[in-house]
């Protein structure tokens, strides 16, 4: 999931401050100016931050990755090894959902927490991969 943010015509990668503001960031200094900060990571590499309100923005949003396994769509997760990815079901209605619950347990999805199941697929076993694109701007 990666969250985006249009600010005087640069895309930013950004993150949530608070409800209404929200920190942008790039490593290219030419997206910048004197109203970012520069942090260092430990190998020295500057990166360029600012708050902005949200109401200054362009656009902002989030971006999650689908796909399709074993016939059915799921939210996918990149923090599995490389080459891999983790699939998410959750419900908290296991009376409305005890079909499912029982196909994705058959599958090899286990629970986690209560109401939240996982798996770990090969991308080679999705089909279908797709990116949402979710609108925060006008949440």
């Amino acid at each position: 999931m990666n969250m985006w943010a249009k600010y005087k015509g640069i895309l930013y990668d950004a993150s949530f401050e608070s409800k209404t503001e929200v920190i942008i960031r790039t490593f290219n200094k030419s997206e910048s100016d004197d109203s970012f900060f520069i942090k260092k990571y430990p190998d020295g590499t500057p990166i360029y931050i600012k708050y902005v309100a949200k109401a200054e923005l362009e656009e902002l949003y989030e971006e999650r990755e689908y796909g399709t396994w074993n016939g059915m769509e799921f939210e996918l997760d990149g923090g599995a090894p490389r080459g891999w990815y983790t699939l998410w079901y959750s419900t908290y209605n296991y009376k409305r959902d005890a079909e499912m619950i029982k196909k994705i347990e058959s599958l090899g999805m286990k629970i986690v927490e209560p109401g939240l199941w996982r798996i770990e697929v090969p991308k080679s076993s999705l089909t279908n991969y797709h990116i949402k694109r979710i609108d925060l701007l006008n949440k």
